[in-house]
């Protein structure tokens, strides 16, 4: 499935301007109340065929303006110290709807769905007790989620966080670099094994015009392969970057050229479209 994106324009508000006060004055009781959802973006084969995953991607629901995407408000989350909880419902968001699809598709054919873990999660000290809690609330095996974790918080990883992943990967949660190669593309801590690298949309976006680029990304592609990595290019929006991509030998993708991030149904629907 083919998805043309709208373009670069934010989407319009229904009410009149928001103002950070606003969004500060709000936030609590969106919190409390978990007026929150999640969206859902397949990640394709480069081939086409049925979703390989799915990322998770939060979104505050407000009747007078839509949904509001992240940028938006994790900054004043971070400030006001709601990043926890956040992430705690978000993580709860993602795990009901990856029980949905393994109830819904065949056995073992229910794709992995990606959750972003930020930096605060992590330095919190219970991210392996939130990530065990909420796959036993659903019944879901370790396998069934994605930690999504910048380049950077990885690079950056003390030993306590290094432990806990190491324990959640024995478990089998698959761990990823995400936004990899936004900076000097390198490895991860020597004290970390991770599953997956995300190549960095800013990477991805004017591929066909940069050698420099197109040199990043296929060094990153050779390393993934010689390490065994699963690799997905993010923000992957015209038909010129898809061939790059599959010239340079990356095996999924992620944009609005497949589709948008989808609402938790139409996600369950395009899964179920390509069950044999």
């Amino acid at each position: 499935m083919l998805f043309e994106p709208p373009g670069d324009a934010p989407q319009r508000p229904h009410g009149g301007e928001l103002t950070t006060a606003d969004l500060a004055a709000a936030l609590p009781g969106a919190v409390r109340e978990r007026r929150f959802l999640m969206l859902f973006q397949p990640i394709t084969a480069i081939g086409g065929g049925a979703p390989s995953g799915f990322e998770a991607l939060l979104r505050w629901r407000r009747l007078d303006h839509g949904l509001l995407a992240p940028a938006a408000f994790l900054s004043l989350a971070e400030t006001a110290g709601h990043m926890a909880e956040l992430g705690r419902l978000a993580l709860d968001m993602t795990c009901a709807f990856a029980a949905r699809l393994r109830a819904a598709l065949p056995l073992g054919k229910a794709p992995r769905i990606g959750v972003n873990i930020s930096s605060t999660q992590l330095a919190a000290g219970d991210i392996e007790e939130d990530i065990i809690n909420a796959l036993c609330r659903h019944g879901l095996p370790g396998g069934s989620l994605v930690l999504e974790i910048a380049e950077r918080t990885l690079e950056r990883a003390g030993p306590a966080v290094l432990e806990a992943l190491a324990h959640l990967r024995a478990r089998g949660v698959l761990v990823c670099a995400d936004g990899f190669g936004a900076h000097d593309p390198v490895l991860p801590p020597m004290g970390l094994s991770i599953d997956g690298l995300k190549i960095d949309a800013s990477l991805v976006e004017g591929l066909e015009a940069s050698p420099r680029r197109r040199d990043a990304v296929g060094r990153i592609v050779d390393m993934a392969t010689r390490r065994g990595l699963r690799l997905v290019a993010g923000g992957v929006e015209r038909r010129t970057q898809l061939n790059i991509l599959r010239e340079l030998g990356c095996a999924h993708c992620q944009g609005y050229l497949f589709a948008e991030p989808l609402p938790e149904a139409q996600a369950l629907a395009l899964a179920l479209a390509h069950t044999p």
